[in-house]
């Protein structure tokens, strides 16, 4: 997904930190259908956010620091380190995740000791967002539990 040329097309112009790619995500924001075709990447149903969560998911893009971020995080191999992690850990997913592949989340359990993953239905890249009940109380049980 992340190899498709249009993905990296979009991706390049709204995480540049210019005032261009600002400008282009506050019009993309401005506009219901732009910002649900935006959305789509990252969730499974777009229309089920509300506008003012839309418009700060494409701005963030813009900002200062986002473009090196988000360069450094796909650049940065930490799969070796995983093992490694001593603390619980709660893994949450979305089965239909098309910017990281739901296989993952599975490797990442079975690298990581003391994880414990949890796949939504359902649901796209941000199940923190897109099923913020759901997700607090998983959250919640797993505290709960890791204490």
């Amino acid at each position: 997904f992340l190899n498709n040329p249009l993905v990296k097309r979009s991706n390049a112009l709204l995480m540049r930190e210019s005032k261009l790619a600002q400008r282009t995500a506050a019009h993309i924001a401005a506009r219901p259908r732009l910002r649900k075709a935006a959305i789509r990447w990252t969730t499974k149903h777009p229309e089920r956010l509300s506008g003012a969560i839309c418009v700060e998911l494409i701005r963030g893009g813009g900002c200062p620091g986002g473009a090196s971020a988000t360069a450094s995080l796909a650049a940065h191999d930490f799969r070796s380190k995983m093992p490694d992690i001593e603390c619980p850990t709660l893994i949450v997913w979305g089965e239909n995740d098309l910017v990281v592949a739901p296989v993952c989340a599975e490797r990442y359990a079975e690298r990581i000791p003391d994880s414990r993953l949890v796949v939504f239905e359902d649901t796209g890249h941000l199940p923190m967002i897109e099923r913020p009940g759901r997700f607090l109380a998983e959250l919640e049980s797993f505290l709960d539990a890791s204490s």
